[in-house]
């Protein structure tokens, strides 16, 4: 075969086998094509709501430390010796576990309301001492939240009496239209103001203070 002949069919199968190297994938080429997903598949899978939950948010935009926001509880005296100042301490080292704070204010509804306290409180504590003119009219502070655009505070007050703030303890007067208990604080030296000195609270005391925590965690928990 003369050279020129022989040079031609050269180069034309070189061109072709280059031809051919360039159409064959390559054997990690194919491996990753037999690995992805077809188009549209993936994004499908993993909608963006489970990545903002996987990054520990909630759909909206809302976190999770937003959603846990600590409680607020509020304790207003209704008189001025009630025993505001041990209450709110005695509750504070009770809720401190339960996500909730604890603030003080009065004495009476009104000062607090005036004084914007009443505001962002989930749960309200009334603390009354253990004297008839005192608890008889727990059912018009109810009313006065009424009319006083506080309606919604109405189911979440919880009255606490305090024979510790009182020096006669006679017989209490009662509403009987109250939805929910009343937490009777037993007459303790340790919840008495002034305290003749600190010491901790005795068993029925400790009772009747967890049974105010189990009623401010039920109110808390829209129960």
């Amino acid at each position: 075969m003369p050279g020129s002949s022989a040079g031609f069919f050269a180069r034309l199968f070189r061109k072709r086998g280059a031809a051919t190297e360039a159409a064959a994938p390559s054997a990690h080429e194919a491996s990753e094509s037999n690995t992805k997903a077809p188009a549209g598949l993936h994004a499908a899978a993993v909608p963006a709501d489970s990545v903002a939950e996987a990054a520990g948010e909630q759909p909206g935009g809302r976190s999770d430390a937003t959603a846990g926001a600590p409680g607020i509880v509020t304790v207003v005296a209704l008189e001025p010796h009630a025993g505001l100042a041990t209450l709110c301490a005695a509750l504070e080292y009770r809720l401190e576990d339960h996500g909730m704070q604890v603030r003080g204010a009065g004495p009476g509804l009104m000062r607090a309301a005036f004084d914007g306290t009443l505001k962002g409180t989930d749960v309200l504590v009334l603390l009354a001492p253990a004297a008839a003119a005192a608890t008889g009219t727990f059912q018009e502070k109810l009313d006065w939240l009424v009319a006083n655009d506080n309606a919604g505070l109405v189911e979440r007050t919880v009255f606490v009496v305090n024979y510790g703030a009182t020096e006669d303890g006679g017989a209490l007067e009662l509403p009987a239209s109250l939805d929910r208990p009343v937490v009777v604080l037993p007459h303790d030296a340790a919840l008495g103001l002034p305290a003749p000195e600190r010491r901790a609270p005795r068993r029925a005391a400790r009772h009747a203070l967890d049974q105010l925590v189990s009623e401010i965690s039920a109110i808390r928990a829209g129960r």
